[in-house]
């Protein structure tokens, strides 16, 4: 079989909306760790100011730990439509894909960002590559319990160790970090935010976080997606519109209910996990249907036509948004870092995301994929004529 990428006729466009509205979750919530030291800080103690209180609270509840996750089942998805296609000969080609988004990944860090999260769609694009052969029901089986026995061992033992000892699961602040950060992306050179830049990525993924992380939390989301597209989630939901709603809604209160706990408890490490681990993916999974649900019955609506364009060219955005925000707050370009409230953060968010999308309406006017994408391609593909 000749391997050529997905064509036009063939691309979900309600795939590409989901998966252009998830690079705007994703970028709101990124910009905490764009203009702050964020990573270095406790959030439910750190702001002072009843403005940035709200602005806090609205966003972690509605959009923080939610929006990456629903990404990552995209992802999921995408792979698997590929090895429907290709069948026998994707392991080989699958494995050379991760390989190339493994390089984008690594040369993002370096570049641009420490928060990147290819490195780790990439190595759990490898180990999911060694898994879909497994029918959708054993990919989705597996998913849940490779997600819920880790991660529920491992807040029960918190939950523990905070009965035991309630100082221990207190958020932490790291006052160094904090005064590292300020001074090297606020005043620092090129060369001093690069060191902070490995800094803050080594902060993040020390002691094995990453490889946990990754196995427990990335791969179950990656193989929930596959799962998608095996079991045809998108013709279920043009045929059962009203149910596919009904899940959505249900699947948002649960995720919502469980991203309020730290706010009528306590905010610490064991809320917070719990927030984030179990809440988000809830709230993602009922995100995904209710938009892919709307997109389905709405396909000529204009509105979704911006979303489509982004998702279509996601890995260019994606590094794109990173080039236009480390820019404008970095000391390298015009410095606003630690200089805005989480309130001007959504406004700039929304203007990055809203150049990237008319970057990607004019680049698509000419070509038929991003600058990033016909690179991953070209790298991946035997032949790409």
């Amino acid at each position: 079989m000749q391997m050529q990428p997905v064509g036009m006729k063939e691309r979900y466009s309600e795939i590409d909306s989901l998966r252009g509205i998830a690079l705007l979750g994703i970028l709101v919530v990124n910009m905490l760790f764009f203009h702050s030291p964020y990573i270095y800080f406790d959030p439910f103690n750190w702001y002072t100011a009843p403005a940035d209180k709200a602005g806090y609270q609205i966003l972690d509840i509605f959009i923080q730990a939610s929006f990456y996750p629903l990404f990552a089942m995209l992802f999921g998805f995408g792979l698997a439509t590929q090895f429907q296609r290709f069948e026998g000969a994707f392991l080989k080609f699958g494995i050379k894909r991760m390989a190339v988004l493994l390089a984008f990944g690594i040369a993002h860090v370096l570049l641009l960002w420490a928060g990147d999260i290819l490195i780790t769609y990439a190595a759990a694009g490898f180990v999911l590559l060694f898994l879909l052969r497994l029918s959708a029901k054993w990919l989705l089986t597996l998913g849940i319990l490779f997600y819920l026995i880790p991660n529920g061992a491992i807040t029960l033992l918190l939950l523990l160790v905070q009965r035991l000892d309630p100082e221990s699961t207190a958020a932490y602040t790291d006052v160094q970090g904090i005064e590292q950060s300020i001074a090297a992306y606020g005043q620092g050179s090129f060369s001093d935010i690069f060191m902070q830049r490995l800094a803050d990525w080594n902060f993040m993924n020390q002691g094995g976080l990453f490889l946990v992380w990754m196995l427990f939390s990335i791969l179950p989301l990656l193989m929930f997606g596959a799962a998608a597209a095996k079991g045809n989630l998108i013709a279920t939901i043009r045929k059962n519109p009203m149910r596919s709603l009904g899940i959505g809604v249900i699947f948002v209160l649960l995720g919502t209910t469980v991203k309020w706990i730290p706010y009528f408890t306590q905010g610490n490490l064991v809320t917070g996990m719990i927030q984030d681990t179990f809440g988000g993916p809830l709230q993602a999974i009922g995100y995904g249907f209710l938009l892919l649900t709307l997109a389905s019955r709405t396909t000529r609506f204009i509105g979704w036509r911006p979303f489509v364009s982004a998702g279509r060219m996601s890995l260019t955005i994606y590094l794109l948004m990173s080039l236009i925000a480390t820019t404008f707050f970095y000391n390298y370009g015009l410095g606003f870092y630690g200089k805005i409230d989480i309130q001007a953060s959504y406004g700039i968010a929304l203007g990055i995301y809203a150049i990237s999308v008319i970057f990607a309406e004019l680049w698509l006017s000419k070509a038929k994929q991003g600058p990033a994408e016909w690179l991953w391609r070209k790298l991946t593909y035997p032949t790409n004529k």
